[in-house]
């Protein structure tokens, strides 16, 4: 449904609602309404016994006559107070009520939803492109559990990993508990302060708590990504997406385009782009001119079986790792990470380098020094 099927809908829905408490307004002043609240009754009985204790000599005249003249002041002060709050209006007021009822619940709903709903906003694209694990709707609720205790177990034995926040945060996102992903991925940011990963995470999450709006929260979190890293894949995607939903489709996809042609070979989210591209050119009647670019292939098989592709890629990736300590230090499991990871390059005096340089950054405190000794010991590292 589009959002002005929506709009029409929920200001179809506003109006019935409304008419319906109004004409419920109008026939309940058609019923009699007394001319006075006061009880006569009541203030004859209340006359009679002053008149019965006067006769007895129980109350003296006196007396008497200013306590009947209280109780018919009190009567009639209670009649005409009454009367003026119950007074019915006319048939004519009762009808204007209604229409004022109308529309105050007309115009105060809808903007509220032009302010808050944002219904060009047409389809939650957080729900399109798989930058962020999804939970599998027969997941299993025991697994996750269990996984997400096993995650903040590390996290506590490793608070300051930001590696260890983003895996947590990928469980909270797994299970759909946004919030809780959003605060894991916003303290990987704080931990890693030239990362933009972490921070197009949190605003992800943001938007996919907020039920795939890009409220302002999230939107200036991918800028801030894109502060640090200008090519950031999700926070190029999710603000172009806001642009998209502000009314600029054609700026949206030539962001999107953009972001199509820089996506490195076999990028898992360079395909779902390419189709929102194709769906927002084909709902608002945008010609993109053969402009569209085919996804890069993925590399093959062969290339991946290769042993020197292998060794390749894992001494690119232990060299990352040797990097990354070296901007973020007190990291105790990441040295012990790139320990083994020496050892099994066949290279112990670089793993006994690593150690070294984990006693340095990690001097001060002593349970990461215990933890990474013990680990370099029992996996043979020299100098242990």
């Amino acid at each position: 449904m589009t959002g002005l099927a929506i709009w029409i809908v929920l200001v179809g829905l506003v109006v019935l609602t409304a008419g319906a408490l109004a004409l419920a307004l109008v026939r309940g002043g058609e019923a009699a309404v007394p001319t006075s609240g006061a009880d006569p009754e009541l203030l004859s009985r209340e006359l009679a016994e002053l008149e019965a204790q006067a006769a007895q000599g129980d109350l003296p005249m006196e007396t008497q006559a200013q306590l009947r003249a209280e109780a018919v002041r009190r009567f009639m002060a209670e009649a005409q107070r009454r009367d003026e709050t119950h007074r019915p209006l006319s048939a004519r007021g009762r009808l204007a009520v209604g229409m004022v009822v109308i529309l105050a619940l007309a115009v105060g709903v809808g903007a509220l939803y032009a302010r808050l709903g944002r219904p060009r906003l047409t389809n939650p694209i957080a729900e399109q492109i798989p930058f962020t694990p999804g939970a599998p709707p027969n997941a299993d609720s025991r697994a996750a559990a269990r996984m997400i205790v096993q995650m903040e177990a590390r996290v506590r034995g490793a608070p300051r990993d930001p590696g260890a926040l983003m895996a947590l945060g990928d469980v909270f996102s797994e299970v759909e508990r946004w919030r809780d992903a959003a605060q894991a991925y916003g303290r990987a940011a704080d931990l890693a302060p030239t990362a933009s990963d972490p921070l197009a995470a949190e605003g992800e999450a943001v938007t996919r708590g907020a039920g795939g709006t890009i409220t302002d929260e999230a939107r200036a979190l991918f800028q801030a990504a894109l502060a640090r890293n200008p090519a950031d894949p999700r926070a190029r995607f999710y603000l172009a997406a806001f642009r998209d939903a502000q009314g600029d489709h054609a700026g949206a996809i030539a962001d999107w385009l953009a972001l199509l042609r820089s996506a490195p070979p076999g990028a898992p989210w360079a395909e779902p782009v390419r189709q929102v591209i194709l769906d927002a050119a084909k709902a608002n009647h945008i010609d993109l001119k053969n402009a569209l670019p085919s996804v890069p292939p993925a590399p093959s098989a062969s290339a991946e079986a290769s042993p020197q592709a292998q060794q390749a890629m894992i001494q690119a990736m232990v060299n990352k790792l040797g990097q990354r300590l070296k901007a973020q230090p007190r990291d105790p499991q990441g040295w012990i990470m790139l320990m083994r990871a020496r050892l099994v390059l066949g290279d112990p005096a670089a793993a006994a380098q690593a150690l070294g340089q984990a006693r340095s950054a990690l001097a001060g405190d002593a349970a990461d020094l215990v933890a990474v000794a013990s680990a370099a010991k029992a996996m043979g590292v020299p100098g242990a």
